[in-house]
């Protein structure tokens, strides 16, 4: 045995999956300072340290929070045991069992017990992955979608005690009822999938068809995903080298410090380009947890390897807001930066195209305008692409055959699924950026019944504090009507108005005045849900939000609270009509407000379709026969085979 002065305990959850113990050791300090500033670290662990006055009940009491498991005896991470005042516990990304001994109101003593045996790396992973599965079996709500190995798609309905045993009561069509002890929960997961599934009875035959169908497709897609990337790994070229003293002084000019996730993403991503081979990366961060920084800082790099950048945006706004902060991050580099769309006049277009084949343009910043059969590079080396899910199939095409010979980032909201992410693991490189920004605020979010004075005190509220206010109305025939309502409501407010029908020019051009605080409030449509990142607008208002889908008000929400400043989102729905579904909707939208929270957003509503867009929209009918967990798996055992069997790649 010996003394610890003190113990960092992480919970149980998904952004800790791919960490190990020397991860924790190397970010300790970085989370403690950030555990004091950051309301999500706060949330997700716990310090304590010897002396320290808490109460044993307090402490027991944070242990569940965090998702530890109570047990007789301990034997894995994730555990913790109590005898009088005395407390063992495992914590993850630990290699042993730590006592904490307790006097009274304080920590008398923390001491690091001899190991009780050896888990490697992989059996602690496999561990902590299921546990973060029975996490969410945990979680179930009668209703919910529950995915039987054996059995199929089914409807929880509760869990029951039988003899003293815990057991899921599962329903399945005509009335049947299935009870699975807790015991053999790794023959079940949660459904996740994007359209409501076919309940069968049990007994049939038709859930075995279904997993068959789904196991051939996914042993043809396993195919076809390594026969790709293999291809590409065949490619050559030189491998970038260290940073330099430009590149070092560019990352420490970002004025925020960079996240644990951002970090190791960026680490990640050089070490890919140190490599001679064709870096091919999907980063995936939730809305404002800083993918662009990431981005920036290897576009960087890239140019001073002497080779061209290109950053892809599928909208217009979207190209217009990363131009524009570029221009500004990259200032006093020596970086010639410009931007490429068809809001751009004809003539500066021309010029645009001229300096970039001569090479006197090093960042290109632009829309689908980009993939023209005019464009040309003279040494193109690096495509960042924003959301390519949103870029049509021609489009797609050309990026495809971009792909041969150049590095390539691709940057997402849309998070992956874990199971997922362990299935492509073997073939496809993919970080996640799963912690929020230091000192970002969670949106403080209300849901509500349209009231026009709860609206008037919202916008006077902003207002007084010298911000900017966002108000979604999806109805572009009636904006003038209601632009002319709030002038009313608010007098002496300055409005602009912002739809997608408006000429492209326009549209920048009101943006920039409203960045410019020419004006106080945006009356916009859902317009606004891409690309927009203004740090003075702190104040949202959405009126009929019933009409919303769950990600497109996570979206909109994200639009805000950018800066340290507290921030507001105000969903406002017609009881009339009102749906189940929409209804749901909003109360998730409630529910999940915290930092971080855009994942667990991502599980009810985007999976499916992120999945899709990744792998082909064509899989996304296959995973929701059977769900996204079920799929993944089965896309993993096909990998994992084919790559056993020494399956040609060439």
């Amino acid at each position: 045995m010996n003394n610890k002065k003190d113990l960092l305990i992480l919970a149980i959850d998904e952004s800790f999956v791919d960490k190990n113990q020397d991860w924790l050791e190397q970010n300790k300090a970085h989370i403690l300072k950030s555990r004091q500033i950051n309301s999500w670290w706060a949330k997700i662990s716990f310090y304590i340290e010897e002396n320290e006055i808490i109460p044993l009940s307090k402490f027991l009491r944070v242990l569940s929070e965090l998702n530890y498991e109570k047990v007789q005896t301990i034997s894995a991470p994730g555990q913790f045991n109590v005898l009088g005042d005395t407390v063992k516990i495992y914590p993850i990304l630990e290699n042993a069992v730590y006592q904490i001994s307790f006097f009274g109101n304080y920590i008398e003593k923390i001491t690091k017990l001899p190991p009780l045996k050896s888990i490697n790396e992989q059996e602690q992973k496999r561990i902590f992955e299921r546990k973060i599965t029975q996490l969410y079996l945990n979680r179930l709500e009668k209703g919910d979608y529950i995915v039987h190995l054996d059995h199929g798609i089914g409807i929880f309905n509760r869990f029951v005690f039988l003899k003293g045993k815990k057991y899921f009561e599962i329903k399945y069509a005509k009335g049947d009822t299935l009870f699975v002890p807790f015991e053999l929960s790794e023959k079940l997961s949660p459904y996740i999938g994007f359209s409501k599934p076919i309940i069968y009875r049990l007994g049939g035959s038709l859930w075995f068809k279904t997993k068959k169908k789904v196991k051939d497709e996914v042993e043809k897609l396993a195919k076809e995903l390594l026969n790709k990337y293999a291809r590409r790994a065949i490619a050559k070229r030189k491998p970038f080298g260290p940073d330099d003293e430009w590149q070092k002084n560019f990352e420490s000019k970002f004025e925020f410090e960079l996240t644990l996730d951002q970090r190791q993403a960026l680490e990640d991503i050089k070490k890919d380009l140190s490599s001679k081979k064709y870096m091919d990366r999907l980063l995936c961060g939730d809305v404002g947890f800083g993918k662009t920084e990431i981005a920036f800082c290897i576009a960087h790099k890239a140019i001073l390897e002497g080779y061209q950048v290109v950053l892809l945006a599928p909208t217009m706004i979207l190209a217009d807001q990363h131009f524009r902060r570029a221009k500004n991050r990259f200032k006093n580099t020596g970086v010639n930066i410009e931007i490429l769309s068809r809001a751009v006049p004809k003539a500066k277009q021309r010029e645009v195209l001229q300096n970039l084949s001569s090479g006197k343009i090093d960042f290109l910043i632009g829309t689908h305008r980009v993939l023209s059969e005019d464009v040309k590079f003279k040494n193109l080396g690096l495509l960042i692409i924003d959301e390519e899910q949103k870029f049509g199939v021609k489009q797609k095409e050309k990026l495809r055959h971009w792909r041969g010979a150049i590095d390539l980032l691709s940057l997402s909201a849309t998070p992956i699924p874990r199971t997922l992410h362990l299935a492509l693991s073997g073939i496809w490189k993919i970080s996640n950026i799963l912690t929020p920004p230091l000192g970002k605020k969670k949106t403080e979010t209300f849901i509500a019944p349209y009231d026009i004075k709860k609206i008037k005190e919202a916008i006077k509220f902003e207002l007084a504090r010298k911000g900017q206010i966002y108000y979604l109305y999806n109805q572009i025939f009636k904006l003038d009507f209601k632009k002319k309502e709030l002038e009313k409501l608010v007098p002496g407010i300055k409005i602009a108005t912002l739809h997608a029908k408006m000429p492209e020019i326009e549209i920048i051009k009101t943006l920039h005045s409203f960045e410019e605080k020419k004006y106080n409030l945006l009356l916009a449509t859902t317009i606004i849900e891409n690309g927009l990142d203004l740090p003075e607008v702190n104040t949202l208002i959405v009126e009929q939000a019933q009409k919303l889908g769950l990600a497109q008000m996570h979206q909109i929400r994200g639009r805000i609270g950018r800066k340290d400043i507290q921030s507001f989102a105000y969903f406002f729905y017609k009881k009339e009509g009102l749906t189940m579904q929409a209804k749901k909707r909003l109360q998730y939208i409630k529910r999940f407000q915290e930092l971080g929270d855009g994942y667990y957003i991502a599980l009810k509503d985007l999976e499916i379709r992120g999945a899709g867009n990744i792998l082909g929209k064509e899989q996304s009918g296959y995973m929701s026969a059977v769900g996204i967990n079920l799929y993944s798996q089965l896309l993993k055992e096909a990998i994992e085979s084919l790559t056993e069997e020494g399956f040609s790649h060439f």
